[in-house]
């Protein structure tokens, strides 16, 4: 959008004035210089059209005038006194355009201050801050939504850009210290759990199976409040898994970390579960009844037994919350047991159901298979036989054809080689018959076993 025009106009004596407008957004004025039409030459307009317009500096003459005039939405950009002879269509476009450009100055100088406090904010780090990377990000996003809406001009986006982008390097370069010195915690952290596994998979042998896995229980819990890399808390969690699996293969047998025994796993633990927590329900009725008698009591006697009931009072009291802390704790877990057991459940019975489906597939391709073998041994049993037929029928023809050439006048010699030829057309007429008995015969046997099924 231009921010300079240059138009023609005539003032409040009806005199021909060439005008120069300039909008000053920061101070949301426009400068108009008016230059007597007897002082404009060819010159002063070109340079004025072709300079002054793309921000150059013109002399205008002694006679120009000066005045500064608000820009206004509702108001026109020239007083009354001034009436346009060219250029009204600039001016009408100026009108819309130029108060978009003090608005986008406006925003442009508003989110300058808004990243100026951040830049400040990242000057003064010494360490990355999750919190200022957060805030600096957030600004961008409402800056490009700014950009994406044309609230702001080119050159003011691309400022903003260029700056945020500083910040954003200098944040990142803070980040790659902190994700040097937080791989590097990582790796020490991995080696101290390493260590200690490597001690309990030593023990295995030969020490206390239930101390090594409550052990293995306390390093489990340390490592969900650990901070690793990815890469780290991978390794580890397989080796911790290993361990887990190499105390349980010990102490309940080879087959107790199979996939197999997942349920018969869980269900005994649920089991063993529900039996601890009736144990748990009967202890804490039992200290219920024993506090009743205590209460009934407490103002029985001297002062002395008085005494001694308060005390066993506070400490029945201090049982039961122990306890029933204790419960609770033992419902959450049969809480999650119950899940797991439902969602083992569905697995099984999607492996069974598609372990059908697959026993079915494969008993239809077998199924397919034999009929196509069936099918095999009948063609071949219908190929043979014409293959037969057709073997016999051409040796009979040559002879036919030493008939028909022979003299027409029978000789003594060759009384003999018409019964031949006859006795060759009745071997392969019954050889041919045979073949197609045979067929017919081999269709009849299969029509047979349609109809048998």
């Amino acid at each position: 959008m231009n921010t300079r025009i240059v138009i023609g106009a005539t003032n409040e004596k009806e005199e021909k004035v060439l005008l120069t407008l300039e909008l000053k957004p920061k101070e949301n004025i426009v400068e108009i210089w008016s230059i007597p039409d007897k002082d404009v030459t060819d010159q002063l307009e070109s340079d004025l059209i072709n300079k002054w317009k793309k921000n150059e500096v013109v002399a205008l003459p002694e006679s120009a005038t000066k005045m500064d005039r608000p820009l206004s939405v509702s108001e026109s950009i020239l007083p009354d006194e001034l009436k346009v002879i060219k250029g009204s269509d600039i001016l009408r476009r100026c009108k819309t355009e130029w108060p978009v450009i003090v608005l986008s100055y406006k925003l442009h100088d508003l989110y300058e201050n808004e990243l100026g406090d951040i830049k400040s904010k990242v000057d003064s780090m010494t360490a990355f801050s999750g919190d200022v990377f957060d805030e600096l990000k957030g600004f961008w996003n409402k800056v490009q939504g700014q950009i994406r809406d044309r609230s702001l001009l080119r050159n003011h986006s691309e400022n903003l850009r260029s700056s945020t982008n500083e910040l954003f390097d200098s944040l990142k370069k803070m980040r790659s210290a902190l994700d040097k010195e937080f791989r590097a915690a990582s790796a020490d952290l991995k080696s101290s759990f390493m260590e200690k596994l490597e001690v309990i998979e030593g023990e295995v042998e030969n020490g206390r199976l239930s101390k090594l896995f409550n052990e293995l229980k306390d390093i489990q819990n340390e490592f969900k409040d650990s901070k690793f890399t990815k890469d780290d808390r991978s390794q580890i969690w397989n080796r911790l898994d290993s361990a887990f699996k190499l105390v349980k293969d010990k102490k309940y047998g080879p087959n107790a970390s199979n996939g197999g025994g997942a349920t018969d796993r869980l269900q005994k633990r649920y089991d063993g579960l529900l039996n601890a927590m009736d144990k748990m329900e009967k202890s804490i009725n039992r200290d219920k009844k024993d506090l009743e008698f205590q209460n009934k009591r407490i103002n029985s006697g001297g002062q002395l037994e008085a005494q001694l009931r308060e005390a066993k009072l506070a400490m029945i009291n201090e049982r039961i919350r122990s306890k029933e802390e204790k419960l609770a704790d033992m419902n959450k877990t049969k809480a999650e047991l119950d899940g797991k057991m439902a969602k083992l459940k569905q697995q099984e019975a999607k492996k069974e159901v598609e372990k059908e489906i697959k026993s079915k597939i494969a008993e239809d391709i077998k199924s397919a298979q034999e009929a196509r073998e069936q099918d095999k041994d009948k063609l071949t049993a219908l190929g043979s036989a014409l293959t037969a037929a057709k073997v016999v029928v051409p040796t009979a023809k040559p002879t036919e054809e030493v008939q028909t050439t022979a003299p027409v006048t029978p000789t003594p010699t060759n009384t003999n080689a018409t019964p031949t030829v006859k006795a060759a057309n009745v071997e392969a007429d019954d050889s041919f018959s045979n073949a197609i008995a045979t067929a017919i015969a081999v269709n009849k046997i299969d029509s047979n076993t349609s109809e048998e099924e």
